[in-house]
């Protein structure tokens, strides 16, 4: 329950191409928060009728349409610059397919009022697969630290962004979320859970499989996907000087090559820019995928 006076708070949304999915999200949100801005990096036009829909039937929803597809962590730091104009407190960041519970915002805030050195509070998160919510019990009843969240549901002071210098643009998409939770555990602030708050995350579009009688969870993201959380996991882990994140990175990548060549479809494209992520990883080649190494995604 939150015992402080409320301040306000701004939500902002990233769209591209999400059709239906923004609207359930947008509608999750708005209600718990002063205002919502939505962010479209140039969707298509069933997607834009969606969010001008939104606009016209919520008086706190407003929208900014990107003339190009500008990247994740561009878009939120409009966001944050945006935030940071009109004198927001906090900021809440979701992602496309992020569902607010009811009452997500308020034990974010006051876990953010009652510490003055979180520099990110996440939600508890639970995940769709299969079509099903699932995810167990939170670890403990109390906020506790971590070294990473994700975006979706990230609750911040606005200051604190800005002070970190915000989203890595060069990342374009994947990982801005753990880059971020980089800067502001460097800057000697707290990337924290609060368990009594909760989210739903769609991630991919996810399903389960078996292999040797165990179950798996397989994201099926696409090609594209796949080469950015390749190439930015790699980049990140050396940015961090983190042996240990770097092995954790590479058993991740592993065992979705796994699973990708087992279970899931367009194998070849995906593999193709997972080893493409990988090397311009090496070679420091950062921002968007560029058009000529898409020919196979």
């Amino acid at each position: 329950m939150n015992l402080f006076a409320r301040t306000p708070v701004l939500a902002v949304l990233v769209s591209y191409n999400g059709g239906p999915i923004v609207a359930a999200t947008a509608e999750a949100a708005c209600c718990q928060v002063d205002e919502l801005l939505i962010i479209d990096n140039h969707s298509q036009q069933d997607s834009i009728d969606v969010i001008e829909g939104l606009a016209a039937t919520y008086k706190n929803i407003i929208v900014r349409f990107n003339s190009q597809n500008i990247g994740l962590a561009a878009a939120l730091n409009q966001g944050i610059a945006y935030a940071a104009e009109k004198e927001f407190r906090y900021i809440l960041t979701l992602d496309q397919d992020s569902l607010a519970q009811p009452a997500m915002v308020a034990e974010l805030q006051a876990a953010c009022q009652t510490d003055s050195s979180i520099g990110i509070a996440s939600p508890w998160m639970y995940w769709i697969a299969d079509g099903k919510v699932m995810g167990g019990d939170p670890p403990s009843q109390v906020p506790y630290s971590n070294w990473r969240v994700w975006t979706g549901g990230s609750f911040s002071p606005v200051d604190v962004l800005v002070e970190v210098g915000g989203f890595p643009e060069d990342f374009f998409i994947d990982y801005v979320d753990y880059a971020l939770c980089h800067k502001v555990l460097k800057a000697g602030l707290k990337v924290v859970v609060v368990p009594s708050a909760h989210m739903i995350q769609r991630r991919g579009e996810l399903f389960t499989a078996t292999l040797g009688g165990r179950k798996l969870f397989c994201s099926n993201y696409s090609a594209t996907r796949r080469y950015y959380i390749a190439r930015n996991g790699l980049v990140l882990s050396r940015q961090m000087k983190s042996l240990t994140s770097l092995k954790e990175h590479l058993s991740l990548l592993a065992k979705e090559t796994v699973k990708v060549s087992l279970f899931e479809a367009s194998k070849g494209p995906k593999l193709w820019m997972t080893a493409l992520g990988i090397l311009h990883a090496a070679i420091g080649r950062m921002g968007p995928l560029r058009r000529q190494d898409r020919h196979l995604s």
